[in-house]
């Protein structure tokens, strides 16, 4: 078993403006686990093994337009899974409570020789997850291909500005 992480990154200006789901999301994971070369798209296909756990984490692309003190935030707030729930299981959602590194103040002036200091504080980077389960044994080497929505809402301030939604892959390997 091995955590395979998904990132999510989410245009919300593009969003704001009333753009598609499938132009503003782009999806990022380890090289050696995506398939048909889906790197950076909304339809990333990730292949893992039986009892592998998938981690998705959103993103907004800007943390804060330009010219405004709005920040944007997203968050994955429902999944569906396709093909009867056959092969993505126990899907939960977390806070990501977590150690993060900061700069000790804000508009720290940076120069060519000095490092700007730094402070760790706990942070939240929250995440949904669940486990590739293959239903009984097949033979080894063999896959099944799972489509799944996520739904992520995309906030400007406090403002919920759209929940958008789309359908990507996993490919479940019995090693």
């Amino acid at each position: 078993m091995a955590i395979q992480r998904i990132e999510v990154v989410v245009d919300c200006e593009s969003i704001e403006n009333g753009a598609a789901a499938y132009t503003a999301v782009n999806m990022f994971a380890s090289p050696d686990i995506i398939v048909s070369n889906s790197q950076g798209s909304y339809e990333l296909s990730v292949r893992v093994d039986n009892d592998d756990v998938l981690r998705w984490s959103a993103f907004p692309k800007v943390v804060q337009p330009e010219g405004s003190t709005e920040n944007y935030a997203v968050i994955i707030s429902a999944e569906h899974d396709w093909n009867n729930n056959t092969l993505l299981k126990d899907w939960t959602a977390f806070q990501g409570d977590m150690d993060v590194y900061v700069y000790e103040s804000d508009a720290i002036s940076m120069n060519d020789d000095g490092e700007v200091p730094v402070k760790r504080v706990t942070g939240y980077q929250p995440y949904v997850q669940a486990t590739a389960r293959l239903p009984g044994r097949p033979d080894p080497g063999t896959s099944q291909i799972e489509a799944y929505t996520f739904w992520v809402k995309v906030y400007k301030g406090s403002q919920l500005i759209k929940e958008i939604n789309w359908d990507p892959y996993v490919t479940v390997v019995q090693p």
